[in-house]
């Protein structure tokens, strides 16, 4: 069931939780992502995303299983821009250890859409990432549809265990961000 609210339409059961503020929507709770998304702060990586046809479920719209595997997608294209496109993942990695999506509009197959990430934080063993998915509505407005936090931690896979975040990551990560949280855990 949709019905027409928030200047937008959206399923029924989107309509108690759905907020908007200065034209971004979002879920109407203090989290994470809500300070960030009220704070409009600047993402420097975006990477468009083709839906396909299997991504959408009998609802006509993209799964929601599926963002998991566009916030992955973009995450490494994120790490082979900023960190090393040739870069040795068996030496060091790193392994998503928590990722926290909230939806806000669904996706349909003709809609173009692209993810957007920033990096936020830096421990020494954690990394903080937020991302989001964003698309233009029917008058051509750019509208937030989903939002991700995620925390990453460097990681052996020989030896399966945690490891320090490189300094020449934290580095090309800073650089790349300009304003970084740098934490001593």
């Amino acid at each position: 069931m949709w019905f027409k609210g928030h200047n937008q339409i959206v399923p029924f059961f989107y309509r108690k939780i759905l907020l908007t503020v200065n034209n971004y929507t979002f879920v109407a709770k203090k989290n994470y992502m809500h300070s960030f998304l009220q704070k409009k702060i600047k993402f420097n990586h975006k990477v468009s995303v083709q839906i396909r046809f299997e991504d959408l479920d009998i609802a006509g719209h993209v799964n929601n299983a599926v963002y998991f595997s566009y916030f992955n997608y973009a995450r490494m294209i994120y790490f082979k821009d900023v960190i090393d496109a040739n870069f040795d993942w068996v030496k060091f990695g790193i392994v998503l250890v928590n990722m926290n999506v909230d939806f806000y509009e669904p996706i349909f197959l003709n809609d173009e859409i692209c993810i957007l990430t920033k990096i936020v934080g830096i421990g020494n063993k954690s990394i903080n990432m937020i991302q989001t998915v964003e698309k233009k509505d029917k008058n051509g407005n750019t509208v937030i549809v989903a939002a991700c936090s995620s925390v990453l931690v460097g990681y052996d896979y020989k030896n399966k265990k945690s490891l320090v975040v490189p300094k020449h990551w934290k580095d090309l990560i800073v650089d790349f961000e300009k304003n970084v949280v740098l934490k001593s855990n």
